[in-house]
């Protein structure tokens, strides 16, 4: 079993964990400019968002590595499947495609608006994003037309008939049913120790939402029909 980690020094390794060996994936100089903020993976390669704005693509067969770099530190970083775009999005709301293997050209990059805290690219073929951030509550949007497909409406007022703060800090899809190959259902971590789950065949509400601890939701990975996620203090 192998496995890639990156860190905030910018060193990429590739662990295989029954030889107890790591191969450093990226050059040897250490530097904080050039942390790791995000990995995707495209088939044999892993992706690298830096907090720079670079974003380096490594080989694990032994390929010649290649980056760009864009404006911005990114919030999110993801691949479409179907050609190994790249798909990057910035802390301004920036959304920029990439493909490295030039089957297309690039599309120009469009703004999905401001205070970003995560993106995240829909795994199930569909050329969809979904995105969230401080007061920008889960938005979907369609790659190939550059424009928003749902957008999430906030929960009721509170017992007090207080309006509820929106802070989306990570995303992830989920599988759609079978029988259901339309629409997407997408779980979101907020700040305020939420988990929220929406279906955009159902409602732009929450179709459900649970309170966990105490501190802000900052990870999410959905694994077949489990949601595994983390926190700031640790927590998992």
């Amino acid at each position: 079993m192998r496995v890639v980690i990156a860190d905030e020094t910018g060193l990429v390794k590739n662990v295989a964990l029954e030889a107890s060996t790591a191969e450093l994936l990226s050059g040897p100089s250490q530097n904080r400019a050039t942390s790791a903020r995000h990995l995707s993976w495209s088939e044999s390669d892993v992706v690298v968002g830096r907090v720079n704005g670079a974003v380096d693509c490594h080989a694990l067969n032994g390929a010649s590595p290649w980056s760009f770099t864009r404006d911005g530190s990114p919030v999110g970083l993801g691949v479409v499947a179907e050609f190994g775009s790249i798909v990057r999005c910035n802390t301004a709301g920036r959304v920029e495609v990439v493909h490295p293997l030039h089957v297309k050209p690039n599309p120009p990059s469009f703004e999905v608006g401001h205070d970003i805290h995560t993106m995240r690219v829909d795994p199930f073929g569909s050329h969809v994003i979904g995105i969230g951030g401080k007061e920008r509550d889960l938005n979907l949007w369609n790659l190939e037309t550059q424009t928003a497909v749902f957008k999430a409406k906030n929960i009721t007022h509170d017992n007090l008939d207080m309006r509820v703060p929106v802070w989306v800090k990570a995303l992830a899809f989920l599988p759609r049913p079978a029988s259901d190959s339309s629409g997407h259902r997408v779980v979101v971590g907020t700040a305020y120790h939420q988990i929220r789950i929406y279906d955009t065949n159902t409602k732009r509400r929450p179709v459900s939402e649970t309170t966990f601890g105490d501190h802000p939701i900052t990870s999410l990975v959905v694994q077949d029909h489990r949601i595994i996620f983390g926190d700031t203090a640790g927590n998992v």
